[in-house]
């Protein structure tokens, strides 16, 4: 009994990590060379806005790599880099963030730019790689466009990092091209998410009531923020981001849309190995990334308890939610017809 449960436990070890050396130290890289630029000291005041954030998602990223989630840790690692990729760019335009029309000539001169740059890649290496370089690809165009309005609308400062935000998604294509391997194995069948997406939503809208709409609304917005994105992505025929942003969404949305169950890490650990027969049976490294962050998450609980609560999402909603999406499209109800049409102004994912 004991060699078995040795054996076992190696297979799963072996099965979380990803194939390929040369991945794990461009990642182990990326994430010492982000750590550096996050611990740096900037007179700028836009720091003090852009620091916490980015050193909270390296630490998460740090944590995860050191226990051997090199998938988790890469997922981390990207959305920090996007940020100090964005603040980057907004301190080299000390001359164009307090002037309204240097800042209208720089929106015309970056969107020229990202619009001749060509891509790098249609990723070619595993699910996980494709869904995080075409979630950032449907993000370059929503950002630049609503950096002029929202420069207009605050002050060219925060216009600028928005278009800072749409340089780094750019960038993110190459990014992942340098990292992407073979696939693990056959890619999962994909499909539109559409009636996915319609169900998640009519969730969402029925938690939105008071209190919970006034107490939770940063969550609101953050779940609903996923949810639009990955519309747009399925709506582009961008498969692997748009079921990323689905997850995403259905994560962010679990706690407003019923209890979840917190696990430990014990109990983590065991679920993984319960999944791992279906997660082996191909390229399901999208998959197997939630599953780490649940794994890296339980050992690293952090305030309140939440990394438990996230373990306990992955497995009891995420896992499903993503081998159903496989399957055919379930049927989608009659659409009442509208009644009154309802226009909403926002700034993008929120």
């Amino acid at each position: 009994m004991r060699r078995t449960r040795i054996t076992w436990g190696l297979a799963l070890a072996l099965a979380l990590a990803p194939r390929g050396a040369a991945a794990d130290d461009a990642v182990g890289r990326e994430l010492d060379a982000l750590r550096q630029q996050a611990a740096a000291t900037h007179a700028d005041e836009f720091w003090a806005q852009v620091q916490p954030g980015a050193k909270d998602l390296l630490e998460r990223a740090g944590q995860a790599y050191a226990g051997g989630h090199r998938r988790a840790a890469l997922y981390r690692l990207s959305a920090a880099r996007q940020l100090l990729e964005a603040f980057r760019y907004v301190s080299a335009q000390r001359e164009t963030r307090d002037q309204q029309a240097a800042f209208d000539a720089e929106w015309k001169r970056a969107g020229e730019q990202i619009a001749a740059t060509p891509r790098a890649t249609t990723v070619r290496g595993s699910a996980l790689h494709r869904a995080l370089a075409e979630a950032a690809l449907g993000e370059v165009r929503v950002y630049h466009e609503a950096s002029l309005e929202y420069g207009h609308a605050t002050q060219p400062l925060f216009g600028l990092f928005y278009i800072g935000q749409a340089f780094a998604s750019r960038d993110t294509d190459a990014f992942m091209a340098g990292l992407s391997a073979e696939p693990e194995g056959a890619l999962p069948p994909l499909r539109s998410l559409e009636p996915e997406l319609d169900a998640l939503e009519s969730e969402l809208l029925a938690a939105y009531q008071p209190p919970r709409s006034i107490d939770d609304h940063p969550r609101f917005i953050a779940a609903s923020g996923a949810l639009k994105q990955a519309r747009e992505l399925d709506a582009a025929g961008l498969r692997f981001g748009a079921l990323l942003r689905y997850l995403e969404a259905a994560l962010r949305s679990a706690a407003l849309r019923g209890q979840p169950q917190p696990i430990d890490e014990t109990a983590a650990r065991v679920k993984a190995a319960e999944w791992e027969p279906r997660l082996a049976a191909g390229d399901h490294s999208l998959a197997r990334l939630f599953v780490e962050v649940a794994l890296s998450d339980s050992a690293h609980p952090g305030p309140e308890g939440r990394g438990r609560l996230t373990a306990g999402v992955v497995f009891a909603d995420l896992l499903p939610r993503y081998f159903a999406s496989f399957a055919p499209a379930p049927p989608r109800p009659a659409r009442r017809p509208a009644k009154v049409t309802v226009t909403l102004v926002r700034w993008p994912y929120t």
